[in-house]
């Protein structure tokens, strides 16, 4: 009998416990009003999840999910104070077969942790004040050790975080630590030319800048940020400043094939060579082309066998078949009353067509807009040109709400599956804000050309129209 009591004391235990690929994240929620919303945010494929909490009487909630890596989870609390909305983000840090648990007392107080990633999460959420000076109070620049000075100090803040968490965890995020005065002396050297001050004439900072080998191998599970790793990022910066500081190297081109080159000629490692030159193809192909795009791309063929080479070429050669005089494809759009439209019935009506791709959340696109207002009421009395805006938002509500309220007076329309669609992709749309021209038969004129800020723009489509 006792035996079997036991027996069930096992089964009962067992099913209870966490799997060993599932973590668990219980939270408490104190003084906040009644009506708070609970989120729980995280990255997957490349998307951003987003979860809804179901608080209970106690307002506690618990979040279980499969964790085949150690990964973050950001809590997200939406709650008015005062009849105004506010919200908070806490991150984290979970891993699998483990319970974290996070008591939120109140708005004006941190969260406090407990379980085996309490010291992690805590780590996570540590925001030091990064406030770097690069000017003095008389606005003359600092030397390079203050800001060396400068970082050392944020560094260590972040390092003494680090304290009670994981061998491992530490190890990483130390490498993370080592990267962070980069960023900030690049910010200095930028800094440095708006002022008119040569640094490559600053033995400190060209110390700084011999350091960085452009031969050392990418670590394998280097972390990505906008496309560049780190490391990739440091590199690229020692490229652009050898091509920014010493205009001998390659006279006479343009600053693509320039930093095409210097990669080639430069660099032996053959993963940081193929990083850095597919990083730049791609960058010339997401505008759509370029004025030396088959100069530059003869160049960088044998630079990169990657995967990221063989998308680029398939890129290149789409580009190559949308050259001045082709047919634009034909594709459906819809405006804001929801009726659908094919692309041909713009572009093919006897006009110049200038189009704009944007979306309401790029901000550098809703820079263009007065412009594109300005060329609008210039061309009004033109019969032989016409302006239209095409959006790419996943929000359609959104783009509604925008256009009702700016009210513009040129077409406009919206793409659905924006990025994803079969037009973005052949005319590789991955940037916006983006800006084409058609002709009135509806043949390409220039599937890249200038923004309507540009000082030439006038210029350029009186000689599409004339």
């Amino acid at each position: 009998m006792k035996k079997r009591f036991l027996l069930a004391t096992a089964c009962i235990c067992s099913l209870s416990a966490l799997a060993d690929n599932r973590g668990m994240l219980k939270g408490r929620i104190g003084n906040y009003p009644d009506d708070v919303k609970v989120l729980v945010m995280y990255q997957q494929d490349k998307k951003t999840e987003v979860d809804t909490m179901t608080l209970d009487a106690g307002k506690t909630f618990t979040y279980e999910t499969d964790l085949p890596t150690p990964s973050l989870r950001y809590v997200v609390l939406q709650y008015k104070k005062e009849n105004k909305p506010h919200s908070s983000m806490t991150a984290c840090y979970m891993t699998a077969g483990e319970t974290l648990e996070v008591d939120f007392e109140n708005p004006e107080t941190e969260p406090s942790f407990s379980g085996k990633t309490a010291a992690e999460s805590r780590y996570y959420n540590y925001r030091p004040s990064q406030n770097r000076q690069y000017t003095d109070d008389d606005g003359n620049l600092l030397p390079f050790s203050a800001i060396k000075q400068q970082m050392a100090i944020i560094q260590n803040q972040y390092r003494l975080h680090l304290e009670g968490t994981s061998k491992e965890f530490s190890e990483e995020r130390n490498k993370e630590i080592d990267e962070m005065p980069w960023m900030a002396y690049m910010a200095y050297e930028e800094k440095a030319r708006q002022m008119g001050v040569d640094n490559s004439k600053n033995p400190e900072f060209m110390a700084f800048i011999h350091s960085i080998d452009l031969n050392k191998d990418q670590p394998a599970a280097d972390y990505v940020r906008n496309g560049l790793t780190p490391n990739a990022t440091l590199k690229d910066a020692k490229v652009m400043f050898l091509l920014r500081h010493f205009p001998e190297l390659y006279p006479e081109e343009s600053d693509e094939v320039r930093y095409m080159r210097l990669v080639g000629d430069s660099i032996s490692n053959v993963s940081v060579r193929e990083f850095l030159s597919d990083y730049c193809m791609e960058g010339v192909l997401a505008l759509g082309g370029h004025p030396d795009m088959d100069k530059i791309y003869r160049i960088y063929r044998p630079l990169s066998s990657s995967k990221r080479a063989e998308h680029n070429e398939k890129v290149y050669h789409t580009l190559k078949s949308l050259q001045p005089g082709g047919t634009v494809s034909d594709f459906e759009l819809y405006d804001a009353t929801g009726n659908a439209i094919r692309f041909h019935q713009i572009v093919c009506m006897g006009k110049v067509t200038y189009i704009d791709f944007w979306a309401t959340w790029c901000t550098p696109c809703k820079m263009e807009i007065p412009y594109i207002r300005t060329l609008v009421d210039k061309y009004a009395d033109n019969p032989n040109i016409q302006f239209v805006s095409i959006s790419m938002d996943r929000n359609i509500e959104a783009w509604k709400q925008m256009i009702e309220k700016d009210n513009p007076s040129w077409e406009q329309y919206v793409l659905p599956d924006n990025f994803n669609s079969s037009f973005a992709k052949e005319y590789n749309i991955v940037a916006i804000p983006r800006f084409m021209v058609f002709d009135g038969e509806g043949r390409i004129i220039n599937i890249n050309e200038e923004r309507p800020s540009a000082e030439n723009i006038e210029e350029i489509l009186n000689g599409y129209i004339q």
